[in-house]
């Protein structure tokens, strides 16, 4: 009884809603539990950044990438490229590839920098040096040593370059 004195007594009060008035009652709650709805969700998570040691680790197979080798002919190379601080790439023929690994990441090494080769009888071998210098200052910015020497096929170089853009 009470409850029903309770009731017919805001009715009295409150006056009735309007078809406007309710719209923007319901507006509103769908603007809250959308934003609940948000804080719920967690962020995107950033896309993982691979190197290229992690490509030729996890997209093809070892066997793919066992063609090491003690030297590449300098005089076979028409091409060279810098994938990152350890790998630069040498473009021997249309279908053939190598990657250089160095011992450890240079520093200082750019993609746009220009390589200076220090290779005994036409030819880059494990231990020899490579030296950067930089295209616009012309300063040397970076002396790296050889660690091996990998061929690769066209597919698999551009199968790497592509997923290092992807990465990048």
């Amino acid at each position: 009884m009470k409850l029903r004195c309770l009731m017919l007594a805001l009715a009295l009060i409150m006056p009735p809603l309007d078809a406007q008035e309710k719209i923007d009652a319901q507006e509103k709650i769908d603007a809250q539990e959308k934003i609940d709805a948000q804080e719920k969700t967690p962020p995107p998570k950033e896309p993982v950044k691979l190197t290229v040691e992690q490509i030729l680790a996890e997209t093809l197979t070892e066997e793919d990438y066992n063609e090491s080798q003690r030297c590449l002919a300098l005089r076979s190379v028409s091409d060279t490229y810098i994938l990152d601080r350890q790998h630069i790439s040498f473009r021997a023929s249309r279908d053939k590839y190598y990657i250089v690994r160095l011992m450890r990441p240079c520093q200082g090494l750019d993609r746009d920098d220009l390589l200076v080769l220090s290779g005994r009888d036409s030819r880059l071998c494990r231990l020899d040096r490579i030296n950067a210098i930089d295209r616009v200052s012309q300063i040397p910015s970076a002396h790296c040593v050889v660690d091996s020497v990998s061929a690769v096929t066209s597919s698999q170089y551009k199968f790497l370059r592509k997923e290092l853009k992807r990465n990048r």
